[in-house]
């Protein structure tokens, strides 16, 4: 409301009558939040005035705030052309673009709104959301950054900032194993998360053949040194939540780090908290279940996961979950379609290439299943893919390759 009435003043004033009520009634309903009544008053004044960037602006205005993100946006695509400088035209675009689910192309007038008022939290806040939604992490990263100097009480902010930290961490190790998965950096890595994950054995294992390849980590500037600089700050920015006291953000954050552990159980609760402190929260509740399934409580995880899904049936992650889930019980062949959409939808996620091939292969599909579970070797840390390639290759008559991935997933248990 307050972007609406500051707008009204670069209108043109109308020179009749007519032109004149119309405009004082648009300003009216504008100011006591009537933006749908508002909408046809301002269509009338466009007509009447053709060729006005601040009537279209502010019929663009109404039509965001009535909920009309179509429209409002084929309104102020041109305004922000025809008024370069007008702020609530780029952010109120960036922000109609934004709910009708095209982040990427939101981007460019929240950049631009940012550009213009760098103070304004919430301009930047949409921002990040753009930029995160739209897989820039890195581009994202100075305005979160931003975001905790000018809100540092807000926990949202904290947890946002940490995850980010957390994503390019996983960024920067997944591009260090594509191109160097034999590196010394790579092994001292994979030691480390042995060893977090309490696998004492295997991380000794990784540690011998690390000092093998070198005494000591790679220092900077390297991969491993950006990996564990990103989570250090994530680890920082943990902390400063957690100082904020008993927040949604920090059920979630504790839930994360106890999910890392194996501690399902422990998980589960956390987000069953979350969820009293934000009752029906979506992407809570799609936590609760990725802990239920994880903690073999199948059926629960399964009953909600389906009540996500059919909210959601877009969501790869949620697809593959309920597809997971189903697998888990012995079901391969309800699983399928699941993981059929899921794959469908985001075809470059590796534990679904893992599951679909164990779904195919236990349906006898083998043939089919085999690049499903050639794509997941890369990511197979116990030596199951491994496993189940070996007997889609037999089944499908390619002994040499069955024995040689047998004695891979053998040497991947120890």
């Amino acid at each position: 409301m307050r972007i609406a009435l500051v707008l009204l003043t670069v209108t043109l004033w109308a020179q009749t009558p007519e032109q004149l009520r119309l405009s004082q009634q648009g300003k009216q309903l504008m100011g006591a939040g009537r933006f749908a009544e508002a909408v046809p008053v301002y269509q009338a004044l466009t007509k009447q005035v053709p060729g006005n960037p601040g009537l279209q602006l502010n019929l663009g205005i109404a039509l965001h705030m009535a909920g009309r993100d179509v429209e409002a946006v084929a309104v102020l695509e041109p305004v922000t052309k025809q008024l370069p400088q007008a702020f609530p035209a780029f952010i109120l675009l960036g922000t109609s673009y934004m709910r009708l689910g095209q982040p990427a192309k939101a981007a460019g007038p929240l950049e631009r709104a940012v550009q213009m008022a760098p103070q304004d939290v919430e301009a930047r806040r949409i921002l990040a959301d753009a930029l995160l939604a739209s897989n820039r992490n890195l581009a994202a990263k100075p305005h979160l950054e931003a975001l905790a100097s000018q809100t540092p009480k807000d926990p949202a902010i904290w947890f946002g900032l940490g995850r980010l930290y957390e994503g390019l961490a996983g960024d920067a190790f997944e591009q260090l194993r594509r191109t160097a998965p034999e590196s010394a950096g790579m092994v001292y890595l994979l030691a480390q998360t042995r060893e977090k994950q309490g696998r004492k054995a295997a991380a000794e294992a990784l540690y011998a053949k690390a000092r093998a390849l070198s005494p000591k980590p790679p220092g900077c500037p390297s991969a491993y040194c950006t990996i564990q600089d990103f989570d250090a700050k994530a680890r920082g920015a943990f902390a400063k939540l957690a100082e904020l006291g008993d927040t949604v953000e920090w059920r979630q954050t504790r839930a994360s780090i106890l999910t890392n552990q194996n501690k399902h159980k422990e998980a589960t609760a956390e987000w069953r908290a979350a969820l009293k402190m934000a009752v029906g929260r979506p992407d809570l509740e799609q936590g609760l279940a990725a802990s239920l399934y994880a903690g073999q409580q199948y059926d629960e995880a399964e009953a909600l996961l389906r009540k996500l899904v059919k909210g959601e049936p877009g969501n790869a992650e949620l697809q593959f979950l309920l597809g997971d889930c189903l697998l888990a019980k012995g079901d391969a062949e309800a699983a399928t379609p699941s993981l059929r959409r899921a794959f469908a939808l985001n075809p470059k996620f590796p534990p679904l290439r893992a599951s679909l091939g164990r779904a195919l292969a236990a349906g006898g599909k083998m043939a089919e299943a085999v690049p499903h579970l050639e794509a997941a070797l890369p990511y197979d840390e116990d030596g199951a893919t491994h496993f189940q390639l070996s007997r889609a290759y037999a089944a499908t008559g390619q002994k040499a390759k069955a024995e040689a991935m047998a004695k891979r997933a053998q040497e991947l248990r120890q």
